[in-house]
């Protein structure tokens, strides 16, 4: 899939003051990373040199070509090199250090505010597409997405009902100022308002027009990030050779999701409802499948979890009338699989 242009041009500008060689004598030199990949740029060190750069704009001038050429051959390296390869798709199903390492690098764009969010949207949906072409999904792959993205993505769903008021605030200081100004020069005894309120209803409008843009990326954003979720769950599985971690990554998930919707980078309980019951769906297939290999006390062990109502998420109301709740699928596909477990361990039957 061919990246957008902007996403190219934004991201390699975004290291105009980010990426620079470590600094040998009063003249540092540019790093050349033309063959390097976004996934071996380490986003601290890029934050690092975002914060101590003192080029003068002349300076940064001359770099930002020099840093926008590499940095885009870079990425299309990483895009003709590494995404497109044959087996990438298997990569990331078990890895997902490019993705949070490439949002890690977006995060850096200071500069170009709620971009960040239209381009952190193209990454996500990039890895979504990737892995529609790959069957299974290693469980840590979704434990090494959700653990960080609060913090990378936080910021970005933030309350911003103060910044819409203090723009406002801010345009209308701007604008008085102007027009006292140009009073002042022309010497007038008498203000001159110049169709103030025409441009007041002007600025208003803007700063309304960009607000709802920012929020209409915010919800798309948003909406990738459960559609890659609902992806990788439908697809996620555990090893019954460590059999020992599954339900302890079972429960983690659960509340790592529920983390996204404290957040507010999730803000719909309907998505979170559905992200529950695919993290359920899917247990439910692992163990019934891997029931004959799996010892009777791990299925003792969640009975005793389901029993005493240590898993909170289990022992909420269920968003639709009448239906089983997650707990009582949860249980049915436990009885089952723990029947084959004990066929097996009884009697060598494998169901």
């Amino acid at each position: 899939m061919k990246i957008k242009n902007k996403v190219l041009t934004i991201v390699g500008l975004s290291l105009i003051f980010c990426v620079k060689a470590k600094c040998e004598s009063e003249n540092p030199q540019i790093l050349d990373f033309e063959n390097e990949t976004p996934s071996s740029l380490s986003a601290k060190t890029i934050q690092q040199n975002l914060t101590s750069q003192k080029d003068t704009q002349e300076e940064a001038e001359d770099s930002k070509n020099v840093i926008l050429k590499n940095f885009n051959n870079s990425l299309s390296k990483y895009i003709n090199e590494q995404f497109n390869s044959e087996g990438y798709a298997y990569y990331i199903s078990t890895n997902a250090s490019h993705l949070l390492e490439l949002l890690e690098i977006i995060k850096c764009l200071d500069e170009f505010g709620s971009d960040k969010v239209i381009y952190s949207y193209t990454i996500f949906k990039l890895f979504n597409d990737k892995l529609k072409s790959i069957e299974l999904v290693d469980h840590t792959v979704i434990h090494q997405i959700l653990d960080p993205l609060p913090k990378i993505l936080g910021s970005y769903f933030a309350k911003k009902q103060t910044k819409y008021l203090d723009s406002i605030k801010r345009s209308i200081e701007l604008m008085l100022q102007a027009k006292l100004t140009e009073h002042l020069t022309q010497n007038a005894y008498e203000p001159k308002l110049n169709n103030i309120y025409s441009d007041l209803s002007k600025s208003f409008l803007e700063i309304h027009q960009n607000e709802i843009e920012k929020l209409e990326s915010e919800n798309k954003l948003r909406n990738i990030i459960v559609r890659l979720l609902e992806h990788t769950l439908s697809k996620a599985t555990w090893n019954s050779i460590f059999y020992q971690s599954s339900w302890q990554s079972f429960t983690t998930i659960a509340h790592l999701i529920k983390h996204l919707f404290t957040t507010g980078i999730i803000d719909d309980e309907d998505d979170i409802d559905s992200l529950y019951w695919s993290l359920v769906h899917r247990f439910n297939y692992f163990i019934e499948i891997m029931g004959s290999d799996l010892p009777v006390e791990f299925f003792d062990e969640i009975e005793d979890d389901l029993e005493n109502e240590l898993i909170p998420f289990l022992e909420e109301e269920e968003q639709d009338d009448f239906i089983k709740t997650k707990k009582e699928v949860l249980l049915e596909s436990l009885l089952s699989a723990k029947t084959k477990a004990l066929a097996f361990e009884k009697a060598g039957i494998i169901a």
